[in-house]
């Protein structure tokens, strides 16, 4: 290999005015977005809890900052290479990286990142110019962490997979579980896509009791093969694992079940769906730490932070899941009669956004009711009713026992939700 001389290496360009240019453009619209927040929230059109608006306006303004600061790092940012360290100049402060420095290098989604041995966040390399120059320099002074992690899974396999086991048995094992993962994981983005049309357009009972029936299942299926054969399969992929993987198609159920309840016109009654929610997404978390457990300790070595931004993913996410599918089990799965309560209409509202949401305020008919429900409605609906006009709102107990609102009509109109 030829010797590396020193160069520098500014942001490409591309990059660098398309940042310039799009910036200020985003900023705009977060500023826009902010307003019309404020402005919904001070009129009593936007989400009535505080909390909830205070959060969204966090937000915006946290991606409002990071725009901001995206114009001077893509002018002031470059990586200047010498045969023994780099320098990588950043929007604040120049850090000169020696070889003792580095750990090794890894590739996410095609983009080159450098770790350092006492730094826990990584050095992205690939907005640069010349990336072969860049590319050659780290692979003449870095090791890829990503084989090293995958011949440690290789000795791994080779030495615990089964006692007495021959390598050609191991192998039929591994290929025998992902061919069976693979299957699962296509037929539960199958059933996802068809669970979400049917929510959007068909809106068709007996689709959706199957859908949700299968969406709720498979994640359960695979959660009960992955710690069948814990320790040889792996919650989320790894490019070149010969470990099968079980997140893509429980992500894809708890996707789907999350917008079949969102695009559902139905209002959840008092606190029982939490009875369920939380035990049952601590449960899952915790089954999920456990089947990754080996992988965490591996990352731990590593990075305490990676590991800890880990575990904490792997708790949290499963609650899209656990919470879509306990809201449509409750409501789908429901077998009782349908009650209708007289009440009376305090206010209605309407969303902003591209998709609008109608809601109806009415006034508690039960006193078991702490506030005033809030419904969601049809257009039609919206239309129709007027504040102060009587109603009757029609609920069911639920399969899980948590009381839900199926649907609200006129007093002595036949039409129901």
């Amino acid at each position: 290999m030829h010797a590396i001389t020193t160069s520098t290496h500014y942001v490409t360009a591309g990059r660098k005015w398309l940042t310039v240019a799009l910036a200020p453009v985003l900023v705009a619209l977060l500023a826009w977005g902010a307003t019309e927040i404020v402005k919904n929230y001070s009129s009593g059109k936007g989400d009535p809890n505080i909390w909830v608006t205070g959060l969204v306006l966090a937000l915006l303004g946290s991606l409002t900052i990071v725009f901001l600061a995206s114009i001077p790092w893509a002018l002031r940012a470059r990586v200047v290479l010498a045969p023994d360290s780099l320098t990588v100049r950043g929007l604040i402060r120049t850090r000169v990286v020696t070889e003792a420095e580095i750990e090794g290098f890894r590739w996410i989604n095609g983009q080159l990142h450098l770790y350092l041995k006492n730094r826990e966040w990584p050095i992205q390399l690939s907005h640069y110019q010349d990336p072969s120059t860049i590319n050659a320099w780290v692979f003449a002074h870095a090791r890829d962490l990503a084989q090293q992690e995958l011949a440690q899974e290789d000795a791994a396999i080779n030495r615990d997979l089964n006692l007495g086991m021959t390598q050609r048995q191991k192998e039929n094992r591994l290929a025998r579980l992902r061919k069976i993962v693979k299957s699962v994981n296509i037929l539960a983005y199958g059933v996802a896509a068809v669970g979400v049309v049917n929510a959007l357009f068909l809106e068709q009972d007996m689709i959706a009791k199957t859908a949700t029936g299968a969406l709720v299942s498979i994640p359960i299926l695979l959660d009960l093969l992955a710690l069948r054969n814990r320790g040889h399969m792996r919650i989320d992929y790894q490019e070149g694992t010969r470990y099968p993987q079980i997140f893509s198609g429980t992500l894809a159920c708890g996707i789907a079940v999350a917008l079949m309840s969102v695009f559902a016109r139905t209002t959840l009654l008092g606190n029982e769906f939490y009875r369920w929610l939380i035990p049952i997404a601590l449960a899952k978390g915790l089954l999920w730490l456990y089947i990754d457990l080996d992988r965490l300790r591996m990352l731990h070595a590593r990075s305490r932070l990676a590991s800890t931004v880990t575990a904490v993913s792997l708790m949290l996410l499963p609650a899209f899941w656990v919470g879509g599918s306990l809201y449509q089990v409750n409501q789908h799965f429901d077998n009782s009669s349908l009650s209708w309560n007289a009440t009376e209409v305090l206010d209605t509202r309407k969303s902003s956004g591209k998709t609008v949401t109608y809601y109806a305020k009415v006034k508690p008919w039960n006193p078991s009711l702490a506030e005033s429900p809030e419904l969601v409605v049809s257009r039609k609906q919206f239309e129709q009713l007027k504040v102060g006009m009587p109603v009757e709102v029609g609920v069911k107990e639920g399969a899980l026992s948590a009381p839900w609102v199926a649907g609200i009509r006129l007093v002595g109109a036949r039409a129901r939700k």
